[in-house]
């Protein structure tokens, strides 16, 4: 798979962006590099839109691709459009969740910090029902209402952290490049109030299988 992402990897060069409609057809898909001065060039981290298959992965209606003069193409001549946000089927990742959504950012790392206030607000909020452990700090402000900070599979020291009620969880940013983040969702399967310890060791089994599933689509992850 390195080799592949070596061959595909083409020289960068500049072009302004714009919004529009992404090519017919595309393997991969391109998060750009972001410049000083303020323009996206092409060469930023590859990322597989279908499978090893060859089955197209992304809800292609929820793509957004951007204009970039002299678009890299793959080997087989097919482009590699950039793009600022994608959305994989739920239903083809192998992972119970509702929804997968990578996105190009300006900072992920402060992007993910944002996250994380209303966690903090909730942990001194009076009555908060706190549980730790290794891996999550949880607390539960209301019977349905849980927020959890999580240890992150990436090395970055950015911030991860889960909101649930009775129905679902939300993971609204997991920082995994510079410019990239992940945001996610799962339902909670029995919808009566959970323990704070089943929230966690639930979520962190999501990012773990998220991290694994991430991992076949890019070198870069």
């Amino acid at each position: 798979m390195h080799r592949l992402f070596a061959i595909l990897l083409l020289a960068i060069s500049a072009g302004h962006a714009s919004a529009q409609a992404c090519p017919p057809f595309f393997r991969f898909v391109d998060f750009g590099l972001n410049a000083s001065d303020g323009k996206v060039y092409r060469g930023g981290t590859l990322v597989r839109a279908e499978g090893l298959d060859g089955r197209a992965l992304l809800l292609r209606e929820q793509t957004r691709c951007l204009a970039i003069t002299d678009i890299a193409k793959d080997g087989p001549g097919n482009p590699i459009p950039i793009v600022t946000y994608v959305a994989y089927d739920p239903d083809l990742t192998g992972i119970s969740l509702n929804q997968l959504n990578l996105s190009a950012v300006k900072d992920s790392h402060m992007t993910a910090t944002n996250k994380l206030e209303n966690h903090l607000d909730n942990l001194s909020a009076e009555g908060a029902e706190i549980t730790r452990s290794a891996d999550f700090l949880c607390v539960r402000t209301q019977p349905q209402n849980i927020s959890c900070q999580l240890t992150s599979p990436y090395p970055n020291l950015a911030p991860l952290v889960i909101y649930c009620d009775t129905l679902s969880c939300e993971m609204p940013a997991l920082a995994i490049k510079q410019n990239i983040i992940v945001d996610a969702s799962w339902s909670i399967k029995n919808q009566q109030p959970q323990s704070a310890e089943s929230i966690g060791q639930t979520a962190m089994t999501r990012v773990s299988e998220i991290y694994a599933f991430l991992g076949q689509l890019s070198a870069d992850f």
